[in-house]
């Protein structure tokens, strides 16, 4: 019998913010099925930039954001932060 991954939500916010968007990871809700969460996401897409256009503080103005449903094992591999080269370490 297979163990039931956790499927998140994660957005990336395309809007005015420093960088090439915002990573935004949501803690409710959270899916048992990757379907699940595209379907979701479907359904509630125009919500889902409302909701963060407004976490980004850019409201009236609503920015598109790329959507991802994915597991915890995913998301570490995907977002893994960028390893520190020697020059970063200070003594």
């Amino acid at each position: 019998m297979q163990a039931e991954a956790l499927i998140i939500l994660v957005a990336l916010f395309m809007g005015p913010t420093s960088g090439d968007g915002q990573t935004y990871i949501f803690q409710k809700p959270t899916f048992s099925k990757i379907e699940s969460c595209e379907q979701y996401v479907i359904e509630n897409q125009n919500e889902l930039y409302i909701y963060l256009s407004a976490q980004y503080k850019t409201l009236p103005a609503i920015f598109p954001s790329l959507f991802y449903c994915m597991s915890g094992d995913e998301f570490k591999k995907r977002f893994k932060p960028k390893p520190k080269s020697k020059k970063d370490i200070g003594i």
